[in-house]
């Protein structure tokens, strides 16, 4: 005969699987909602004295991602680019973005002006094309 403590062991044990397979299943569903992103780098503008660019998401979607953008001598004592980041700044398509997940997905992405990193994460699936983030470089000289 079953007893009330070998029937709450068994619901017990029950409810430990079923809530184990509907967090699997759930992290499973978030981690495949993401589609393989193609990223582009685009010339936004360039004067006489600065150089910016975009960060552009192309098509796809990702929940986090990391990239750096900086002159290819940028931590050389020996500038030959003359090119300095002056700002990292947000493209008009992660504004889109944050409007619509406006306070649930609160995660703002980490920037780093000394070495052009830039960290996104996202809960929800980051999926808005266009410019994601503007590089505005500084030019050391009026040289092209």
């Amino acid at each position: 005969m079953i007893t009330m403590n070998k029937m709450a062991k068994i619901i017990s044990v029950v409810l430990s699987v079923a809530l184990v397979i509907g967090v699997t299943v759930a992290m499973l569903v978030s981690a495949f909602a993401a589609s393989t992103p193609k990223f582009s780098l685009n010339l936004v503008e360039e004067t006489k004295s600065t150089v910016t660019i975009s960060i552009n998401l192309e098509s796809g979607s990702f929940n986090n991602v990391d990239f750096q953008v900086n002159a290819k001598d940028w931590n050389s004592g020996n500038k030959t680019t003359g090119l300095t980041l002056t700002e990292i700044n947000f493209g008009q398509a992660y504004k889109d973005f944050q409007q619509t997940t406006g306070s649930s997905d609160p995660i703002m992405p980490m920037t780093n002006i000394s070495n052009g990193k830039v960290s996104v994460i996202s809960i929800r699936a980051y999926d808005e094309v266009g410019a994601m983030f503007l590089f505005t470089f500084s030019k050391a000289s009026d040289k092209d």
